[in-house]
């Protein structure tokens, strides 16, 4: 079980909104788009949110809607 201290408050209003609707302006990817990917990548880190790849599930996690968001079982 992840420790409650480690999670992130996720605050909708902020500058990500705006880095990731500059990422999504980009059709394809180019050197412009990976360099957004890359900003929204720092931005995420910078605010202490963690990177895991894999299925959700296997860390105890679960999906809130269609949304990237995942919540504690």
């Amino acid at each position: 079980m992840i420790p409650r201290r480690e999670l992130v408050e996720d605050r909708l209003d902020d500058e990500l909104s705006e880095l990731l609707t500059d990422f999504r302006r980009h059709a394809t990817l180019t050197s412009d788009k990976r360099q957004a990917l890359s900003t929204v990548m720092d931005c995420l880190k910078g605010r202490g949110y963690k990177l895991f790849r894999g299925h959700y599930s296997r860390y105890l996690l679960q999906r809130i809607g269609e949304s990237g968001r995942y919540v504690c079982r």
